[in-house]
């Protein structure tokens, strides 16, 4: 990157922290505007913008003229299928993480790939890039929102410190109590039924939906393994009689046992033979 490209960005940098202070120096001496949208002609005042075909997820606003988004590379036919759907091959993959401005409508690519999610705070200074690997989130490292990292263009990283922003997940540790956890998501799950199929559960006169759920609660007390908690949600979920209702065990606990260990080697102290002993 030439220097004049370098002193640009730093530049706009600058004036984007002097912006960003005055704006919450504003939040804190009066309430903000109401935003009213309006939405007669809104199709004929949208405005494409110069970004490349391609499948891209997770919009993230970081201010009113720049956001960001995570472009998953392109998926052939073949890799679909029964078992692994493009949302698999996404969270295994990952994707680049681009930030646009909208001022000069100029993107860049901020994380070149293995970027399954980002998340930003509440004041929108940092983001949280979530790397994922078979599934489970393998990797967390902050930054500040909107730059590229440091140690994005370097293949070392073995030697990632605090400030490179990674954040270690061997240290978390979460005690769960299977059979609350269990009583809460099988509540939920009743409750997003209830809210979300395409007919009301409630209003059915061939079976009780509600009796359906105190019959299930009613059996929580006597199941002892995930796979057992997925038998009970999916008797609940029989009662309703429609075969797109299914279930499946989700986190299991097996996913520890699929790491990689590395197993001790035998080994030998050896001496000078002493013909005398």
């Amino acid at each position: 990157k030439s220097k004049e490209r370098r002193d640009k960005d730093v530049n706009r940098d600058d004036e984007d922290d002097d912006e960003e202070g005055e704006e919450e120096d504003a939040l804190h001496d009066k309430p903000p505007n109401p935003i009213e949208i309006d939405f007669d002609g809104i199709a004929e005042r949208a405005v494409a913008l110069p970004l490349p075909l391609g499948r891209y997820s997770d919009l993230v606003a970081i201010r009113h003229d720049r956001f960001m988004v995570v472009k998953y590379p392109t998926i052939s036919s073949g890799e679909v299928n029964l078992t692994s759907s493009e949302d698999d091959l996404d969270q295994e993959r990952g994707g680049s993480l681009i930030s646009f401005d909208v001022r000069d409508l100029s993107a860049q690519v901020l994380v070149s790939s293995g970027v399954t999610d980002v998340h930003v705070s509440m004041n929108k200074k940092i983001m949280v890039l979530e790397k994922s690997e078979k599934g489970y989130t393998s990797e967390l490292t902050a930054y500040k929102a909107g730059s590229k990292p440091e140690d994005e263009d370097s293949d070392d990283l073995l030697y990632r410190t605090r400030k490179s922003g990674t954040i270690s997940l061997d240290r978390v540790r979460v005690l769960v109590r299977p059979k609350d956890e269990w009583a809460q998501m099988l509540l939920e799950i009743w409750r997003r039924v209830r809210d979300d199929l395409f007919i009301d559960p409630l209003s059915r006169e061939d079976f009780d939906w509600k009796e359906a759920l105190r019959t299930a609660v009613s059996t929580l007390p006597r199941i002892n393994t995930r796979a057992e908690f997925a038998v009970v949600v999916s008797d609940m979920l029989s009662e309703l009689g429609f075969s797109h209702a299914h279930v499946s065990i989700g986190d299991d606990g097996r996913a520890e046992l699929d790491r990689d260990h590395q197993p001790g080697f035998l080994g030998a102290n050896f001496s000078e033979w002493d013909d005398s002993l």
